[in-house]
């Protein structure tokens, strides 16, 4: 096996260490009952576009201060819905930072979803 040093890893979130799909799908069935949605249409539409831009478009909200809040709400729901962390993440992670603290790389997530959902109660609790 090769052995590759570096500073640090930087890790997408969704669909690299969980799969947030499930949550999806249920934030997408919330969103289609309050904004007469096709949730499956736009659960499929939107998958790698910003939320910004695809609550804009499908349910047509033009004031900025009830966007953020629905992002927000689309967000708790995601989570309320229970992402999963993908099989071997917990394992790969310990591994990152085992062995010599000095040589042990550092590891961070980089995504494009909003900041600051990653909490104690997240799916990294245990990693």
């Amino acid at each position: 096996m090769q052995t590759i040093t570096t500073d640090a890893i930087l890790f997408d979130l969704d669909g690299t260490l969980i799969d947030s799909t499930p949550g999806v799908l249920k934030a997408w069935q919330i969103f289609a009952n309050d904004y007469g949605l096709n949730a499956a249409h736009v659960a499929h539409a939107s998958h790698g576009r910003r939320l910004y831009d695809t609550l804009k478009e499908y349910c047509r909200i033009d004031d900025e201060v009830k966007l953020e809040a629905e992002i927000v709400r689309f967000e708790k729901a995601v989570l309320e819905g229970g992402p999963i962390v993908l099989s071997g993440v917990p394992s790969l992670l310990q591994q990152i930072g085992a062995g010599n603290p000095e040589t042990a790389s550092g590891w961070t997530i980089v995504t494009s979803g909003t900041g600051g959902k990653l909490t104690s109660k997240s799916p990294f609790q245990a990693c």
